[in-house]
Parts: structure tokens; C-alpha cells; sequence
């Protein structure tokens, strides 16, 4: 989470001091995220960001969502989550 975090510091720049409200990461700061990271091409490089939004989003309830996502009709394992690479 901090690498995540520190990486989204020096990518919102300016407005940096807004990532963090009331305890939770802002709306502006994701789409930050999404606006730098998310047209690169490959679908790889998409999930990681997809992966770096939901750990952002988690924090350390993340191995949870992660589980609650591959849950499914056939069992815990259903489906499954690809942390991306990174770009």
C-alpha cells in the first residue's frame, strides 16, 4: 500500500495534499491513477491498474475483496483475479 501510495504522490503532483480525506483516498487522486496509467496499451497493463485502484480502494481488507471476487456459483475459486503488469 505505501509503494502504491507514494507512487500516486508523485503522479497527482500539485494537488497531492487531496489524496488522502477524512481517511480515505479521494476520487480525484484515482482518477489520476486512471488518467495516467490507463490508456497504455495491452490488457495486462489495464488490470494492474484495475489492481492498483481496488488496492488503493482496500487498503488492507484488499485479500478479502480479492477472495469475495473469485467466489462464485462453483465455489470459492470460480473465478479469478489477475494482478496486471505493471507498465
Amino acid at each position: 500500500m505505501k509503494d502504491i501510495l507514494g507512487i500516486l504522490l508523485l503522479m497527482v503532483g500539485s494537488f497531492g495534499a487531496g489524496i488522502i480525506v477524512a481517511g480515505r483516498i479521494s476520487n480525484k487522486a484515482v482518477l489520476k491513477l486512471i488518467m495516467r496509467y490507463g490508456g497504455i496499451d495491452g490488457g495486462h497493463h489495464k488490470m494492474w491498474v484495475l489492481d492498483q485502484i481496488v488496492r488503493l480502494l482496500t487498503g488492507d481488507k484488499y485479500k478479502d475483496w480479492v477472495r469475495e471476487y473469485c467466489d462464485g456459483e462453483d465455489g470459492p475459486c470460480t473465478y479469478s483475479w489477475d494482478i496486471g503488469i505493471a507498465p
